[in-house]
């Protein structure tokens, strides 16, 4: 919830909880809650409370206060956590491409998700989280509509304008595939995203292009009857008798 911004949510549920509200989890949740809220002297209470609890360093320290004071917050060096997320989404911070270097699986789909961040950051983040599957094809799809022109988001537009079953179809997703990269990290997040075409990508009898890229597509999406009708189109392709071995 507060990786995706439903920060309200969150504060209601922290509000309910009655058993571990002394957890420093808890306690810096409701240190948030009160400061959205603007009731500074039950957040200032609060971060008193931390600081006696010491489970604040020096650094957190000096960013919970500046958050209190209504100050923009910069993202903390290290690995940040789910605070520092809100408290910098909060009060208006940037987000750059230096965080998502040192975010983990659950940040990583919160850039992703997050609206007014960067389009290409946020498909950068798009496909690490497609990778790590913290987020799915059809949520990932949905993402994409409010990217604009980013690489990805053309690449599927793309594929959804031409016909199905057609050879501009499977030249179309041979390319978009391939644009992710040679290597099976980079080319394995568009194969998931285009899952959902591979389906309608058909061959041509003794003749197969980018019949390789939409095998491997399909043994990533476990899609086991497109991988056979391409490989038994490739295996077919007198125009490229090397195909089998590739």
């Amino acid at each position: 919830e507060l990786m995706d911004g439903q920060v309200d949510t969150a504060c209601a549920r922290g509000e309910a909880l009655r058993d571990g509200r002394a957890a420093p989890f808890w306690i810096k949740l409701r240190f948030i809650c009160y400061v959205r809220a603007g009731e500074a002297s039950a957040a200032e209470l609060t971060l008193n409370l931390l600081r006696r609890q010491e489970v604040l360093t020096s650094l957190e320290d000096i960013r919970y206060t500046a958050f209190a004071d209504g100050k923009t917050i910069a993202i903390s060096q290290g690995q940040p956590t789910v605070f520092d997320w809100v408290m910098l989404r909060e009060s208006g911070g940037a987000v750059d491409a230096s965080i998502l270097s040192r975010a983990d699986a659950a940040l990583t789909a919160a850039i992703a998700r997050a609206d007014g961040v960067d389009p290409k950051l946020r498909e950068t983040a798009l496909t690490d989280a497609l990778r790590e599957r913290t987020i799915t094809a059809d949520e990932a799809l949905t993402i994409l509509d409010g990217l604009g022109t980013t690489p990805l988001a053309t690449d599927y537009l793309t594929l959804t304008a031409v016909p199905p079953q057609s050879l501009e179809l499977s030249e179309a997703m041979g390319a978009a595939l391939r644009r992710g990269g040679n290597t099976y990290e980079a080319f394995e997040p568009r194969a998931r995203l285009f899952a959902s075409r591979l389906q309608a990508a058909r061959p041509i009898t003794n003749y197969a292009p980018n019949a390789t890229e939409i095998i491997l597509a399909a043994m990533i999406t476990d899609q086991r009857e497109v991988s056979e009708r391409w490989l038994a189109a490739l295996l077919a392709d007198q125009t490229r008798p090397a195909g089998a071995q590739r």
